[in-house]
């Protein structure tokens, strides 16, 4: 895997979504000064002349920027260029990840398979690995499976 500029990890994601173009990779406090306590909508920023498409969910990593699971630190962004809809200027898309280009994602505390809803307090960060090896687990489910005692 390429250490340093995140191509690797694009190459891997472009061939899931061929309309995205590696842009660059930027380091969390500067992706996460654009965020501030009221974006919980989607909203468009600039970093370095480009916008970056921000949405609700980066509250959620500015609350916690690490895996819940294993403690695996998100560090950086990697920067995707994508065109937001047809005839719209293209906007970044920042993806969170550690500094091996492991991906981190906002996971549903109580599954949504089993009626967990769509809520801030329901979204916590688990890198891409935990959050594929916990499926439709409940959290607390996954940790008793990980660690063999149940978790509060």
């Amino acid at each position: 895997m390429c250490h340093g500029c995140g191509e690797e990890f694009f190459d891997i994601l472009g061939g899931l979504r061929p309309s995205l173009k590696f842009y660059g990779v930027a380091p969390y406090d500067s992706i996460m000064e654009l965020v501030d306590e009221k974006d919980r909508l989607d909203r468009k920023k600039h970093f370095n002349g480009k916008k970056v498409r921000i949405g609700g969910f980066f509250q959620i990593f500015k609350k916690n920027q690490c895996c819940v699971a294993c403690g695996l630190k998100g560090t950086q962004f990697i920067l995707l260029d994508r065109t937001v809809r047809p005839g719209e200027p293209k906007a970044l898309l920042p993806l969170l990840c550690a500094d091996n280009f492991v991906l981190l994602t906002i996971d549903h505390i109580i599954a949504r398979s089993r009626g967990g809803p769509n809520t801030f307090d329901n979204y916590q960060t688990m890198c891409w690995n935990c959050n594929r090896d916990k499926g439709s687990m409940d959290f607390q489910e996954y940790m008793a499976k990980q660690t063999g005692r149940f978790v509060v």
